[in-house]
């Protein structure tokens, strides 16, 4: 099992000063318990982990002291062994302190009925245009981010499959915080296992039901889980909010970002189950396949406005201008002429095959084929 160390951790290279510090507490009913810790390896790219050698300015220098950081998060890599000499040794890995850090904002949705209709479709637009989901400057400009821009969002049809996009965005980085919106029909099913994993990261969740009051009684128990049917209360939760370094608070993305530049570029793909736009992780993953970058040409008048005030047109006027692919294929960054006539049959065909492989693993089998039929 993972877990957090919420406090500074003490402990030093040598054994001796350890065992000697377990064994001259443990009086009674108390046990002496060391913890046998392997550091991770320094990483040319770097890490999210740090700890302090205190022996050069320690007071008691000899016991060659190293000094963990609060809220590392281990892992236990064996059972307790209790020695010959009465003492439990716990043998912990030191994953990494993703908390040391301004967090990424992932934001995933969950929901069966999807988003090509309605006021699903609406607030994933709002979401969409008001975050910029790792929006650039410059088609092949990995770095050229929108400033204070959302890290990802990522609509789900399929439980499994945001688990497993969750998953892998954790392993591209630590320091993740995930909004969640979850349709009450699957919320059991997803946030199950969802909390049953290792120390999860910070996350908030927002679950949309019909029946308010049945759901806000299964989940009373849990306080962070927030339950509603109000389109306007989704809207407030998927507003994006960053943290300004100036104030040392979170803020509307408009009173922070700016957008200075006339054409921007959106990174988006289809996984089964789902749609991404932009993630975590080294911003070159973006700019190439499996990825596909859309180019979002802003009107030629908006180029006398300044950069917040433009910023400004988009998040309120480009949810209803700007292209959001798969769900819409008109607008800014649309394709035009033959290559549209293709996009929209090519979107035929994936909604067939999704209708068609009802598991949702990618491949239509006998069983499937058979109901169709």
């Amino acid at each position: 099992r993972a877990f957090f160390w919420q406090a500074f951790v003490s402990t030093s290279v040598e054994e001796r000063p350890s065992i000697s510090f377990a064994q001259g507490n443990a009086s009674g009913d108390d046990v002496a318990v060391l913890f046998e810790i392997e550091l991770p390896h320094a990483h040319y790219q770097g890490s999210l982990f740090w700890c302090y050698g205190m022996e050069g300015v320690s007071a008691f220098p000899g016991e060659k002291e190293v000094l963990v950081m609060p809220y590392t998060r281990f892992i236990c890599t064996q059972a307790p062994i209790e020695d010959d000499d009465g003492l439990w040794r716990v043998r912990i890995r030191a994953m990494d302190v993703p908390l040391s850090t301004v967090l990424d904002i992932v934001t995933v949705w969950i929901d069966p009925r999807g988003w090509k209709t309605g006021s699903n479709y609406d607030l994933a637009k709002f979401a969409f245009a008001g975050g910029l989901p790792r929006f650039r400057y410059d088609e092949t400009d990995a770095d050229s981010i929108v400033p204070g821009s959302l890290s990802g969002l990522a609509l789900f049809t399929q439980p499994t499959a945001a688990l497993q996009f969750i998953v892998e965005e954790l392993q591209k980085w630590e320091a993740t915080c995930f909004r969640l919106v979850v349709h009450s029909s699957c919320s059991r099913e997803f946030l199950e296992r969802y909390f049953s994993a290792d120390t999860v990261n910070p996350c908030e969740v927002l679950i949309v039901a019909d029946d308010v009051n049945y759901w806000r009684k299964f989940w009373a128990q849990h306080r962070h889980i927030r339950v509603t049917n109000d389109p306007a209360v989704v809207r407030g939760y998927l507003e994006h909010i960053v943290y300004d370094f100036f104030k040392g608070d979170m803020v509307p993305f408009l009173e922070y970002g700016f957008l200075e530049a006339q054409v921007v570029w959106y990174p988006w793909r289809r996984v089964r189950g789902g749609v991404i736009y932009g993630g975590v992780g080294a911003p070159s993953i973006y700019t190439s396949p499996p990825f596909e970058s859309i180019r979002v040409p802003l009107p030629n008048d908006w180029a006398s406005f300044g950069d917040q005030e433009r910023l400004h047109l988009f998040v309120t006027e480009g949810v209803n201008l700007v292209c959001m692919r798969p769900f819409n294929n008109s607008g800014w960054g649309a394709t035009t002429g033959s290559e549209q006539t293709n996009s929209v049959v090519k979107e035929q065909v994936l909604t067939k095959f999704q209708e068609w492989d009802s598991n949702g693993d990618g491949v239509i089998s006998k069983v499937e084929l058979d109901r169709v039929l």
